[in-house]
């Protein structure tokens, strides 16, 4: 019976935690993981990806990884949805290499990534200017057989542009185009650039055209005289 109510409770404070997490309240969340301890309230892998998320939304993503610490000093097993969150953590921080170190050790855990996961590992090599493991780990997506959504082509083609890696951002544009999705804003304008930085003036002017077409905003800070 006793055991039952600390089951009940540890459901209780993380349905609690999970509610600071929605609302973006980090410093509530981490109290309340602390408040479980004093109480004897056992802490699971839930409340512990709770309170990772609530520091990631609120931009405290060193804090994030330190309550990842604490679970694997706890000897809490790690699950997908904590290391999606201590991946999205590192995704925010551009830390490209500690983020490529949770996907392995995901695949030590056998844990199967997911798109989320990859996309942010994806998204973290672009924040740290990466192309070559972002190109991984895109490769990666379709030997699991994992679908390649145009985020993940999005953040690839940006850490290409990054990287100055006009000829890849091409052909990246090529096999978006070829699984069938539409690039959005953020590949348009690197393709342009690509296209611009390579002298192929009419193609980046064939791009323009179509993002007019198509009605899409152009982001802030394109040099248009330089392609129109």
């Amino acid at each position: 019976m006793q055991g039952e109510l600390v089951a009940t409770d540890t459901v209780a404070c993380s349905a609690a935690i999970s509610a600071c997490e929605k609302g973006s309240q980090a410093s509530q969340a981490l109290k309340l993981l602390r408040t479980m301890v004093m109480v004897r309230v056992a802490r699971d892998a839930f409340s512990y990806c709770a309170a990772m998320t609530a520091c990631e939304k609120a931009e405290k993503w060193p804090v994030a990884l330190e309550v990842l610490g604490e679970m694997v000093d706890e000897g809490i097993a790690k699950d997908l949805f904590t290391y999606s969150a201590a991946i999205s953590a590192c995704e925010a921080r551009g830390q490209w290499f500690l983020a490529l170190e949770y996907l392995g050790a995901m695949a030590m855990d056998t844990i199967e990534a997911s798109t989320v996961t990859l996309c942010a590992t994806i998204a973290a090599c672009e924040q740290g200017a990466h192309w070559q493991p972002a190109l991984e780990v895109l490769d990666k997506m379709s030997k699991v057989s994992i679908h390649k959504d145009v985020v993940a082509y999005s953040s690839t083609i940006g850490s290409c542009k990054e990287g100055g890696q006009w000829r890849r951002i091409s052909e990246l544009l090529h096999g978006l185009r070829g699984a069938g999705l539409q690039p959005d804003i953020a590949v348009y304008t690197a393709a342009m650039v690509a296209r611009l930085r390579r002298a192929r003036r009419a193609q980046a002017l064939s791009l323009l055209a179509e993002i007019r077409a198509r009605c899409i905003p152009l982001l802030s800070g394109i040099d248009l005289p330089t392609v129109a």
